[in-house]
């Protein structure tokens, strides 16, 4: 298991998530979130209809996909390499610091 998390293609593969998720993000447009279709006066200012845009949308289905992905890299890793006792554990590498880091606020971006 410890060849496969540090195999090269393992890794390119994961670096390609991190791009293609990058220009995912970079391509959410923030203007058409949250914009109400139908308002009615006495709805109290809340929006029976919103609209949500198609490409947002699918940008969202992507980045959960990446999100899951990334879980699912970092469990691989802990599994393989142990958490924290050890020479070569996940979390003595700072890189996999931020990799858990980011795992964790999509976990509370998806349950909140």
């Amino acid at each position: 298991m410890v060849d496969l998390v540090n195999h090269g293609c393992f890794n390119n593969l994961i670096l390609a998530c991190i791009l293609l998720n990058t220009i995912c993000m970079a391509m959410f447009d923030y203007r058409a979130q949250n914009k109400c279709i139908f308002y009615h006066p006495n709805d109290n200012d809340q929006c029976p209809y919103e609209y949500v845009s198609k490409l947002n949308f699918t940008l969202t289905i992507f980045g959960h996909l990446f999100g899951v992905v990334f879980a699912i890299e970092s469990c691989l890793k802990i599994y393989a390499m142990g958490f924290i006792l050890g020479n070569g554990s996940f979390m003595r590498d700072w890189w996999n610091v931020i990799d858990i880091a980011v795992v964790i606020s999509w976990v509370f971006e998806v349950i909140t």
